[in-house]
């Protein structure tokens, strides 16, 4: 009899820890108003496998992070110093998160002097995004830019409860990845958010801290989409007027060791006005045989050979005329993403 009455009372023990348990779920569960409420625009196509545990091969990446922080619409509304803070440990967030995914975090503003080379780049991505993103890439020689853009909102409101006021926050951020051609990496995030903090002190903070969190979950597609357009190089000939410059280009892009594919996207010829003249194509490479540097190396070499005449005439089957169509032609710009060559008005006159 006693050790049933001991049995019912370890039954009963147990029941009234598993309740006391699950009443302290539910109470961690109720909101605070000083946290964050988020709100998130739906986007199924943000929901992609986790590119390292699905075998997808990294390499290491190098990104720029560039925000853009605003204050009711209006761009900055601190003094340079301040914004330079909020950059030096919103970055540090983020390149927590990044670092796991093998995606390097460049600081381009660690300079003592670069408050107002920040707080400069940030008005030119407010103006003109893309142009900010092939600076950004060539100047300090990056594979992407991340634009974060953080907008906010904070005033005293009433409480219709009590009728006392209180700080209310509104933000609104959004984040968009481009590689160093300026390519949309199809990578993109828009979010609100509102609290109501105690006081004013550490509303940017506590911001920033929720953009990083967000962002925490959406970095497997952020690296899914970086390492998908690595093998895709986009490569711009300028100031060519004479077509047969072109098609004659395109030809030896195909013979270049390490491209695989070929796509001429776009040509303009204006003749005699070949600041007006481009043609772009984009080539995918064999990242085992080639990198996007080697790759103009090998074009240039491939023209030098062809212009001494040591071979393609039997391989391209190319004219006299089309031969000397190339002269002039000279490399530009590089980018890991992107490539530029342009034909040399005067070095073609002393070819």
């Amino acid at each position: 009899m006693e050790k049933r009455k001991d049995r019912w009372l370890l039954i009963t023990i147990l029941l009234v820890l598993a309740l006391i348990s699950g009443g302290c779920v539910a109470t961690s569960e109720v909101w605070d108003s000083a946290q964050p409420r988020i709100q998130t625009d739906p986007n199924p196509s943000s929901q992609v496998a986790d590119p390292i545990n699905n075998g997808l091969s990294l390499t290491t990446q190098r990104i720029v992070i560039l925000p853009i922080f605003m204050e009711g619409g209006k761009l900055g509304g601190a003094k340079d110093s301040a914004i330079r803070m909020r950059y030096r440990i919103l970055i540090g967030l983020l390149a927590d998160q990044l670092l796991a995914y093998k995606i390097e975090v460049l600081d381009p503003f660690a300079r003592d002097d670069s408050n107002r080379e920040l707080a400069r780049v940030m008005q030119t991505a407010y103006e003109d995004t893309p142009r900010a993103v092939i600076d950004m890439s060539k100047k300090y020689a990056a594979d992407a830019v991340l634009v974060i853009r953080i907008d906010s909102d904070t005033r005293r409101v009433k409480n219709p409860n009590t009728g006392q006021r209180r700080w209310h926050t509104a933000a609104v951020f959004s984040a968009a990845g481009y590689d160093s051609g300026a390519r949309s990496l199809g990578f993109n995030m828009n979010q609100t958010l509102e609290f109501f903090p105690p006081s004013f002190n550490g509303i940017n903070s506590k911001i920033d801290e929720t953009v990083s969190r967000e962002f925490a979950n959406k970095v497997p597609r952020f690296t899914y989409v970086l390492n998908k357009l690595e093998d895709a190089i986009d490569l711009l000939l300028s100031g060519a007027e004479r077509y047969e410059t072109v098609h004659v280009f395109g030809k030896i892009l195909g013979t270049v060791k390490g491209v695989e594919n070929i796509d001429h996207l776009t040509q303009r010829i204006v003749i005699g006005n070949p600041q007006a003249c481009f043609s772009n194509w984009r080539i995918e490479i064999n990242p085992s045989e080639t990198n996007p540097f080697q790759l103009q190396a090998n074009i240039m070499e491939r023209i030098k050979s062809i212009l001494d005449a040591r071979e393609s005439d039997h391989l391209l089957r190319l004219s006299h005329h089309e031969i000397e169509s190339l002269k002039g032609v000279r490399p530009a710009d590089a980018t890991s993403r992107s490539l530029q060559f342009v034909v040399d008005r005067e070095l073609m006159r002393n070819h």
